[in-house]
Order: structure tokens, then C-alpha cells, then sequence
């Protein structure tokens, strides 16, 4: 399950300014556990993800998320802090190895 955006979801950020005015920049400021309307923080997401991880038995598990639930996972798994989370990346063309907690960008070839 991707990361909830409740009443963001779908929405541009043109529109989420036009019809929640300051959210964005409230969010901004502690983007760690600003819950959006309806949705989730990255603190709430982070935690859903150590959950799911955690139940993880099997040996080999693709999982395809988006930018916000990437991150989330990757700093579950390398039990990393709020700031590091947040300051991971994900290009939308790339895959993620965590293994022996530790997470590695791959390159796929050809790009």
C-alpha cells in the first residue's frame, strides 16, 4: 500500500494550494509527521513499513512503490533516522536491493 496522501491524492500541487491554502508549506516545516488530511505522515508510513518488513519470510520479495513509500521502506530497513529517510532518493527508473540491512541503488544496465 502506497503512502496515503487522503485529501492530496490525485491533486496537483496547484490544486492542493488552491484548496488547502499553506498546507504545503505547514507540511514542509515538519514533514516528518505532518499528517495530511485523511492520510499519513512519513512517521506513520515508516512505521506501516518496519510492520510489513517485518513479516517478510520469504527469500526473495519484489516490491514496486512510489517515490514516498520507497523512501519509507529504505530507511525501515537500514534503521535509519527521520532525516536520513527523508533525504533518500528514487528515481522512477531505478530498483533498490535490501539486503543484509543495508540498501543498495542498482544500476540497470542499459540506462
Amino acid at each position: 500500500m502506497e503512502h496515503r496522501l487522503g485529501a492530496w491524492q490525485g491533486l496537483t500541487y496547484a490544486e492542493i494550494d488552491d484548496r488547502f491554502p499553506g498546507a504545503r508549506q505547514a507540511r514542509e516545516a515538519d514533514k516528518w509527521r505532518h499528517v495530511i488530511d485523511g492520510g499519513e505522515s512519513y512517521a506513520l508510513a515508516s512505521e506501516r513499513a518496519r510492520r510489513w518488513l517485518a513479516g517478510c519470510t520469504a527469500p526473495l520479495i519484489v516490491a514496486v512503490t512510489h517515490e514516498m513509500m520507497s523512501r519509507s521502506l529504505q530507511g525501515a530497513y537500514g534503521a535509519l533516522s527521520p532525516e536520513e529517510t527523508l533525504a533518500r532518493s528514487h528515481p522512477q527508473d531505478r530498483l533498490f536491493r535490501l539486503h543484509d540491512g543495508t540498501v543498495t541503488e542498482m544500476v540497470i544496465a542499459g540506462r
